[in-house]
């Protein structure tokens, strides 16, 4: 006997979960293709709407744009709709085989309204998480924008280790010719000496007076020569001082740019939980942590003996295969070609996200109206 009480909950919720998840399949389907291609391509991806038929393993595209890397205002390719059979069995194994496809209404380089260039900042995340981001994260670029809308010399100006060296590079010439002043003034003493004391007046009058000159030239070089001591500590002192300001201001400096490029609380850490929100973004860290704790573990764990007896038998693996792969996709559209639209059709037999895992070659059958290109009208590539 059933009991109701038991299975009638269940089965309510499991009607629900695929309810919400048949909701925002197409939503997941679609973002999850524009990332991955704007991740391979360096351009902006555009998908209108997604279908998605978990019966049939189907997804149906519509109105897909691959803006051009190398010229943002143009398309690459834009097809008008993409419908793809997948294989159940190969989703299950984390492979993406598509059986059969078709893409209709492919055109090339066409001209696109708006720029196909990506934020190479924000475009990976979704738009309402980018903006969230860049809300929070004003406050932290109002606090450095007078930083950066100064001119360049108030930016160097406004550093103290700046001013300081500029206030020492007038000081210290100041000081070199003060104290080659004062040796100019001794060896100009000197040479008066050395002309004295090559002086012989027979005049004794005269002769006193010359030493008495020469007693107050002595007492005056005495002086010179007793203050280049004092100077001399003194400048010392004074290069000390300098050396241990100009210290105080670099960690001054230093100090003052980590507060103004500090994200404070925005850490890589942060940023992943609010994005992933707790649920997700905590537990996501912890396993980090984990991981990284186990890897070093596992790494710096001494390499055991070798056996004394057995042998190594490995057991063959599978030929590997390429994560991506399409049989089949038939394509319709129209090509420039030399000012005209020329509609053409074919099949793409053999698409690889890894060409070398694949048996068969890629292979491009085009055919076209033998009306408008004769020699074009059964290609294969």
């Amino acid at each position: 006997m059933l009991r109701w009480s038991y299975l009638l909950p269940r089965l309510v919720l499991l009607s629900l979960l695929l309810v919400v998840l048949w909701w925002i399949a197409p939503w997941i389907v679609r973002h999850s293709i524009q990332l991955a291609g704007q991740s391979l391509t360096a351009s902006r991806w555009e998908i209108g709407t997604a279908d998605v038929s978990f019966r049939r393993a189907r997804v149906v595209l519509s109105d897909v744009a691959v803006a051009d890397p190398t010229s943002p205002m143009t398309n690459l390719i834009s097809i008008d709709q993409a419908t793809l059979d997948f294989d159940g069995n190969a989703l299950l194994g984390g492979r993406y085989v598509v059986e059969n496809g078709t893409l209709s209404g492919v055109r090339f380089s066409t001209q696109r309204s708006t720029s196909g260039k990506l934020d190479p900042t924000l475009d990976f995340l979704p738009e309402w998480a980018a903006q969230d981001l860049a809300d929070s994260l004003t406050p932290w670029f109002d606090r450095i924008r007078p930083f950066l809308l100064e001119s360049i010399e108030e930016q160097i100006n406004s550093f103290e280790s700046v001013r300081l060296a500029r206030e020492m590079e007038q000081r210290w010439p100041l000081e070199y010719r003060r104290m080659s002043d004062r040796i100019d003034r001794i060896r100009a003493r000197i040479e008066r000496l050395q002309q004295m004391a090559r002086q012989q007046p027979q005049d004794p009058a005269a002769r006193i007076a010359m030493f008495r000159d020469m007693l107050a030239e002595f007492e005056s070089l005495r002086v010179e020569l007793e203050q280049i001591p004092v100077e001399i500590d003194r400048l010392e002192r004074q290069a000390a001082t300098d050396k241990q300001a100009l210290l105080a201001a670099r960690d001054h400096d230093l100090e003052r740019l980590a507060r103004m490029t500090d994200p404070g609380e925005y850490t890589s850490r942060k940023l992943a939980e609010y994005l992933l929100g707790p649920t997700l973004g905590r537990p996501l860290a912890a396993i980090l942590v984990q991981l990284d704790a186990f890897g070093r573990a596992t790494t710096e764990t001494a390499e055991g003996p070798k056996r004394a007896r057995g042998i190594d038998v490995p057991f063959p693996a599978g030929d590997p295969l390429p994560v991506f792969e399409a049989d089949r996709l038939a394509v319709d559209g129209i090509m420039k070609f030399d000012g005209r639209d020329i509609p053409f059709a074919g099949e793409v037999r053999h698409l690889s996200s890894d060409p070398r895992l694949t048996a068969e070659p890629l292979q491009i059958v085009l055919q076209v109206d033998p009306g408008n290109l004769p020699w074009f009208q059964d290609t294969v590539v």
